[in-house]
């Protein structure tokens, strides 16, 4: 049975419940669904950073995980998404969950090695990467010599954020920028698998079962290799992972997988670029971080390479 296309959007339309992609552009309702990650995901560098500088990173993680399952499961009620897979969407599902597990730990631990600022500027690399990474495993439209363009001035820029730290900066922070580099190529590159498993599974498969494996896994590890008794929990600790687990791994990372089901991956990372700039003036806000002008300089040199390479493909209309 088919339905005609909703003329607006929201994570429960029947179109996506069943699994499948599309290329849709952006409508008013998608770009609101999309900003809305962009700033929820504006302040994570800052809530890793607090919640990582007292806690283990794989303690943090397990408990972002476990957090983010219960809003998962009310989701898909309320939705009424089908969450139950056969053995070949398993793998899939497990695929996903280890890309998950191992970017957003390195992104942990390398933001504990460095200031949030850099991270968040490092971290929003993605875009790039996700574009080469699309290329390859998604039929998406192919890159132009303007995108390509964007790649090189995108490099540019990462070179001019990482170099005060080879020159004056301490091996853990160097270690730090890198680690959160990997996470960022990683992150790329799980966007674009994640574009193409969603043509077997939904959503919400997608990832309730890639959360709750990710759970399952990280807090073995925890009971294995951590006392946690022994750990202190600070308030602002707590704060911080409560945002990452209800708002970054619940709701921010289902809504980008209910767009990344019916957008081209293009027409959304675009708008990923007003995440750094929020980052780094809460970084400087918020937590006392000093903006250098290599720094600053370099973000903008790297939002306007990634503007070229995924603005180029971004439309935005209303929906009619």
């Amino acid at each position: 049975m088919t339905t005609a296309p909703p003329s607006s959007e929201s994570p429960t339309d029947e179109s996506t419940r069943g699994g499948g992609t599309q290329h849709l552009s952006l409508t008013m309702a998608s770009l609101a669904l999309v900003l809305t990650c962009t700033l929820i995901w504006g302040g994570q560098a800052i809530a890793a950073k607090v919640s990582v500088d007292t806690i283990p990173a794989v303690i943090v993680l397990a408990l972002r995980f476990l957090l983010a399952l219960p809003i998962l499961f009310l989701a898909a009620y309320l939705g009424r998404w089908p969450l139950r897979i056969h053995a070949g969407q398993a793998r899939l599902v497990a695929g996903n969950s280890l890309l998950v597990f191992l970017q957003t730990g390195l992104f942990l631990v390398g933001t504990g090695l460095t200031s949030s600022a850099r991270s968040i500027v490092i971290i929003n690399t993605f875009p790039f990467f996700a574009a080469l990474a699309g290329r390859l495993l998604t039929n998406d439209s192919a890159l132009r010599p303007r995108q390509w363009l964007g790649m090189i001035l995108s490099v540019v820029g990462l070179q001019i954020v990482l170099l005060p730290r080879l020159s004056h900066g301490t091996q853990a922070s160097l270690v730090g920028d890198v680690l959160v580099l990997l996470a960022a190529a990683l992150m790329g590159f799980k966007i674009a698998y994640v574009r193409r498993i969603l043509s077997d599974l939904n959503a919400m498969q997608s990832v309730f079962w890639s959360t709750l494996l990710g759970a399952i896994a990280c807090s073995v590890a925890v009971v294995c290799f951590y006392d946690v008794r022994s750990i202190e929990f600070s308030g602002s600790a707590i704060a911080a992972i409560l945002y990452q687990g209800f708002l970054v791994s619940g709701i921010a990372v289902l809504i980008w997988t209910y767009l990344l089901s019916r957008h081209p991956i293009n027409h959304l990372t675009v708008f990923r670029l007003a995440s750094p700039p929020i980052g780094i003036f809460l970084s400087w806000i918020l937590m006392s971080e000093s903006l250098t002008v290599t720094l600053i300089a370099g973000t903008a040199l790297i939002t306007y390479g990634i503007y070229q390479v995924t603005g180029t493909a971004a439309q935005v209309k209303e929906s009619h």
